[in-house]
């Protein structure tokens, strides 16, 4: 196995989550390649800290309040001056050409 093939697996791998023969290559490879066994050990002190780490207790509407929230506030930024239509030029055009063929027929 190589390493990108290997590094993709790793995340599993540091979480017990692989099993039968991707489990037995990933292991052969860290057993033979120095830089994914430094990731996975890495990987591995990650997810045993996230295991020690107790759960937030949040209330029941969280939801619905984080997401109206963010709502609020993508509403507030489409209304700053970045996103306003830009006013249409004076000279557009059609009037460019109206102005150049006068002055065409001026000369």
């Amino acid at each position: 196995m190589r390493c990108r093939k290997a590094r993709s697996y790793l995340s599993a791998f540091s979480n017990d989550e692989l099993t039968g023969r991707t489990l037995v290559q990933v292991r052969e490879h860290l057993a033979a390649c120095e830089t994914c066994r430094r990731e996975a050990a890495v990987l591995r002190s990650l997810a045993e800290a996230a295991r020690r780490v107790s759960p937030m207790q949040v209330s029941a509407d969280f939801n619905a309040r984080l997401l109206d929230r963010v709502a609020r506030e993508r509403f507030a930024e489409t209304r700053t001056r970045a996103y306003l239509p830009r006013r249409a030029p004076v000279f557009g055009w059609p009037r460019l050409a109206a102005v150049a063929s006068l002055a065409a027929i001026a000369l």
